[in-house]
């Protein structure tokens, strides 16, 4: 992040304060997230749980987009994936493929967009990129899927992390690929936004906030 450039001040001068010419830039923060968000994208929003995956964590995750940003969130049937998907030898999901599975079961229709967005409680990757596991991974401008295997745990991966911590880190992973599809934002490079695009492990989600 840039910092802005030192001002030199004189030791017989003082500079003048100037209120009412700009507001405070939390405030404005804050503004322009609203104008960002009052003016979507659009579309249809569907959640798939992929195959064991909680449906009652779906359920929860419908009725609290509902408050805050009035989504009508849809909520698939269960999908099982097919065993090609699979890398046996990672003993991970292909994340790419998995994206085209979804993008099969679930085509967009001829008249307005859908938002597909699948969760999986297995650990995935992404094919041609040099990471070790991914937490989420998105495919053009309305797919996408999110791994909660890594999103409960604690310090070093070692100690599990309470149920209410571990909820908060699945409804940022799905506000941000909302905010990103539906909403059309784009990704920030402040560790405390919510649409984080440099996301290194699960324990950075713990700073990320709760909306855009």
């Amino acid at each position: 992040m840039r910092s802005a450039s030192p001002t030199l001040t004189l030791p017989w001068t003082r500079r003048r304060r100037t209120p009412h010419r700009h507001e405070p830039r939390a405030v404005e923060r804050r503004k322009d997230r609203a104008r960002r968000r009052a003016q979507p994208v659009g579309g249809r929003i569907r959640l798939v749980p992929l195959d064991a995956f909680p449906t009652s964590t779906l359920d929860a995750l419908a009725s609290y987009y509902k408050t805050p940003y009035g989504l009508d969130v849809e909520l698939a049937s269960p999908l099982t994936l097919p065993p090609d998907v699979h890398d046996p030898r990672r003993k991970q999901l292909v994340s790419n493929l998995v994206i085209k599975t979804l993008q099969m079961t679930h085509p967009q229709p001829p008249s307005e967009r859908l938002i597909v967005i699948g969760l999986v409680e297995t650990d995935m990757y992404i094919q041609g990129v040099a990471w070790r596991y991914a937490l989420s991974y998105r495919d053009g401008d309305r797919y996408a899927v999110v791994s909660t295997a890594r999103l409960d745990r604690g310090c070093l991966g070692i100690a599990a992390v309470s149920h209410e911590r571990m909820t908060s880190r699945v409804r940022k992973m799905v506000t941000k690929n909302i905010g990103v599809l539906y909403f059309g934002l784009p990704l920030s490079d402040d560790p405390r936004s919510v649409l984080y695009g440099q996301i290194g492990g699960s324990q950075e989600l713990d700073r990320m906030r709760e909306d855009f």
